[in-house]
């Protein structure tokens, strides 16, 4: 993973939650979506909206702003280049290129296990599914049992 040079810029303590975000990464993706012209926050799961005024706020602050000069954080016509990266434990805030950045968000969550556990390492229906299919059908006919929705065989 790419090394990270940290700025000078302050992070204060109440930074996420003026942006809207209720979650508790380490790391926290900060951008400016070029087709919706919103500001995204990205934990490694799925991007969700933050609050815009906020952003804008805290990147245009004159104690935010000279340190983010010449950096292509909103990209225009094409996707930026960059990224905010906050890591939330040490309130630090990095600029890091877009891929870099999503691999990081990315990594700070473990890969679920697969072939999920108790499937045996094969594929298709793990216990549970056949426990479902059991109770919908002790016989093992293929058949739903009566009163589930179907009428009897």
């Amino acid at each position: 993973m790419a090394r990270l040079t940290p700025l000078p810029a302050p992070v204060p303590e109440t930074l996420e939650a003026l942006l809207g975000y209720e979650g508790d990464a380490e790391w926290l993706a900060l951008y400016v979506e070029r087709n919706f012209g919103e500001v995204v926050g990205d934990e490694g799961n799925l991007p969700f909206v933050l609050a815009e005024d906020a952003y804008r706020l805290y990147t245009e602050h004159r104690a935010v702003a000279p340190h983010l000069a010449g950096y292509d954080l909103e990209g225009g016509e094409r996707p930026a280049r960059s990224r905010l990266l906050l890591n939330r434990q040490t309130r630090t805030l990095y600029v890091v290129s877009a891929r870099a950045v999503r691999a990081r968000v990315r990594a700070q969550w473990p890969e679920p296990p697969w072939p999920p556990q108790g499937s045996g390492g094969r594929r298709g229906p793990g216990p549970v599914d056949l426990a479902l299919a059991r109770r919908r059908d002790p016989s093992g006919s293929g058949r739903p049992r009566a009163g589930h929705g179907d009428p009897p065989p």
